[in-house]
């Protein structure tokens, strides 16, 4: 149901965005983020020639592809929920919006971590071959001045959703590394979580030998 008052605005976007497409004819348009934008707008810059390439940098890719996927697979079982559905996907057939559960068309993607490439590859998405491009600093190209990381000691809170995507595990896995290097400090991690993912935390943490360390 909130998909019908967005129907004007996506049509309007893909007619802007088809217009600048004929008007500036780029090679490649290189889609970031789309939980903020319609899910049809890659779909039509592919139809207009260009090639699309996805910055995959958090879960949006995923959830953009298995959104459209099961909103338009899925069949109302009320003829009162069928004909309003009908409706909309013959007005968005008749501007040429692609309807289609399919997964969309990926020319090439690039990912920001491995994380992210397995559950779109898990998915069923085709992308065995796209690269993991990590953020950050390439030490290695560096001149690196040895620390005392025993002089060391500080407190760091984590407060927001513990789930994978946002990386408490990583973190995790680094204060890991500053104990194996003597340095002093308390971890305090903060907010709700699955509790699948609350075991693998805690595992972590006696793994690690953190538990003294850590509060939860």
């Amino acid at each position: 149901s909130d998909l019908l008052p967005r129907v004007p605005p996506e049509l309007q976007d893909r007619d802007k965005l088809s217009h600048e497409l004929r008007t500036f004819a780029p090679e490649a348009v290189l889609v970031t983020n789309l939980l903020g934008l319609f899910r049809s707008l890659p779909e039509c810059a592919s139809e207009q020639g260009a090639r699309i390439i996805y910055d995959v940098s958090d879960h949006w890719f995923q959830e953009f592809v298995e959104g459209k996927a099961v909103f338009w697979s899925q069949v109302p079982e009320s003829l009162f929920k069928r004909l309003p559905k009908r409706w909309l996907e013959a007005a968005f057939r008749l501007r040429g919006v692609p309807v289609s559960p399919a997964l969309p068309q990926v020319d090439k993607a690039f990912f920001r971590s491995g994380m992210l490439k397995r559950r779109c590859a898990e998915s069923g998405m085709p992308v065995s071959g796209a690269p993991v491009i990590y953020y950050g600093v390439p030490m290695d190209r560096f001149a690196q001045t040895p620390r005392d990381y025993s002089r060391a000691t500080g407190k760091l809170l984590y407060v927001g959703r513990l789930i994978e995507n946002k990386g408490a595990h990583v973190l995790v896995a680094a204060c890991a590394e500053l104990a194996r290097k003597n340095a002093g400090f308390e971890l305090a991690l903060v907010g709700r979580c699955e509790e699948g993912y609350l075991r693998r935390l805690r595992a972590d943490v006696d793994r690690f030998g953190l538990s003294q360390r850590v509060r939860w």
